[in-house]
Order: structure tokens, then sequence, then C-alpha cells
């Protein structure tokens, strides 16, 4: 296998994971709203996943399979802010959710505390902005260091 394989279908095992970790927090209250699919698309569609592949990785049901995560501080980030956008989807953040979203994060080597403070200013900054970018940035920024 080349390099370059090794390396893209590294990155497709790590998008996977993520899709399998929102799917499984997304059904962790027993219940999948409708606004937890819709984000759950919107998040796969943007990372290149289609409706196919999302329906493969739902029917599996396989979602304590291996767990691949993201190298880099920044993508850690980002998959940090997906899981806490689909925590909020549905208008009611679980105990239960936050305890899986925290897991997931410790998995990729992001402490309670650090996870905590990300959902603190993430929480505030969508007040502010709406943009995933900017609010991403403004976060990467502010403790990029710390992932």
């Amino acid at each position: 296998m080349s390099l370059r394989k090794l390396f893209k279908s590294s990155d497709k095992k790590v998008i996977e994971s993520h899709i399998s970790n929102l799917v499984y927090l997304a059904g962790i209250d027993g219940h999948v709203d409708q606004k937890e699919v819709e984000m759950l698309v919107t998040i796969a569609h943007s990372k290149g996943i289609s409706g196919e592949q999302i329906q493969q990785i739902v029917n599996s049901g396989d979602y304590d399979s291996d767990h691949y995560s993201p190298s880099n501080p920044r993508q850690k980030l980002e998959h940090i802010f997906d899981l806490i956008l689909m925590m909020m989807a549905d208008g009611k953040m679980t105990a239960d959710e936050l305890y899986v979203s925290r897991k997931i994060g410790s998995m990729m080597d992001i402490k309670p505390v650090v996870f905590d403070e990300i959902l603190e200013m993430m929480s505030d900054l969508t007040l502010i902005r709406k943009d995933r970018e900017q609010i991403i940035s403004i976060i990467y920024k502010g403790m990029g260091h710390r992932l």
C-alpha cells in the first residue's frame, strides 16, 4: 500500500469513527430527535460522508469498535465542537450525553476540565457568533495549546 493510500484510509477511519460517535451520542437518550438527524447529516456531509455511508454506520450499531482519534489539536477541537453541537441539537443536554462526550474527548487525550472549558466558551460564543469556523478559530487560539 502506498503512503498516500495509508494516510487517506487513516483519515477515513478517523472520520467514520467520529460519525459513529455522533450517531451513538444522538441515541444515548433512547430517542433520536429530527434535529439530531439533521445535525448528523450536516456534519457527515461536511466530512464527505454520503447518506448511504451514514446509513451503514447507523445500521451497523457497532459504536464500541476501534476508536480513531484525530492527530492534530485543530481536528480534535473540531470533533469536540461537533459533539457539543450534537448534544445541543435537540435543545436539551442530558447528563448521559455530557458523560459520553467527555469520555470520547478523553479518548482524544482531552481532559474533562478542558472539555468543559470548550463547552463553556462555545456556549458563550454561539450567543454572539453563528459561524462555525469563527467559533472554532477563537477557541483554538485561546486554548489550542491545551489540546
